[in-house]
């Protein structure tokens, strides 16, 4: 073998062996602290700060079973705008709640939909469907002109057909949802 091939050997094994040890380092867990199992819940929180004095170690403990007492939600809602969608608009909603308020908290809500969140999930659907017919249509359009590019022309023409199948699914699902106002 040559000195390039011994190098390539030498250096995967080396690269094998360091993930090998540091991946046993990982499984040993020697930090020398203790474990503590302390009761952990959906909002409590806790920090260990350790102390060390010469051979003697002292541990302060601080936990909180309701932190924090006002739970926030934020949502952002990203849709196109302009022309053809290419532009985005960011829609942001925040929504606080103490802990514990079930009626309030999303994740808590029922899992039942509306007839109004039905027919948008529908009109998404359909919009989706017909705008990736469209889309696919206009890429496959494109194609001809691409498939002149030496090397990379088939590949670049079956990305543009690709490319117009997926932005048209996603226009046509946002103009089928605006049009049930969803």
């Amino acid at each position: 073998m040559s000195q390039q091939r011994w190098l390539l050997v030498g250096v995967g094994l080396a690269f094998g062996a360091s993930n090998v040890i540091a991946i046993s380092m990982l499984g040993r867990n020697q930090s020398g602290l203790p474990k503590f199992n302390l009761p952990v819940g959906q909002y409590s929180s806790y920090s260990i700060d350790v102390f060390k004095s010469g051979e003697t170690q002292s541990y302060n403990i601080k936990h909180r079973m309701h932190d924090p007492k006002i739970v926030e939600e934020v949502r952002t809602i990203k849709k196109p705008s302009g022309l053809f969608g290419k532009g985005k608009s960011d829609t942001y909603i925040l929504k606080q709640s103490p802990v514990g308020d079930e009626f309030n908290q999303s994740s808590v809500r029922s899992s039942e939909l509306t007839a109004k969140q039905i027919a948008c999930i529908e009109a998404g659907g359909s919009g989706k469907n017909t705008g990736r017919l469209v889309g696919s249509a206009v890429g496959s359009a494109a194609a001809p002109t691409l498939t002149g590019v030496p090397i990379l022309g088939p590949f670049l023409a079956g990305a543009a057909s690709m490319f117009g199948m997926n932005k048209g699914a996603e226009i046509g699902s946002q103009m089928a949802k605006d049009f049930k106002d969803c």
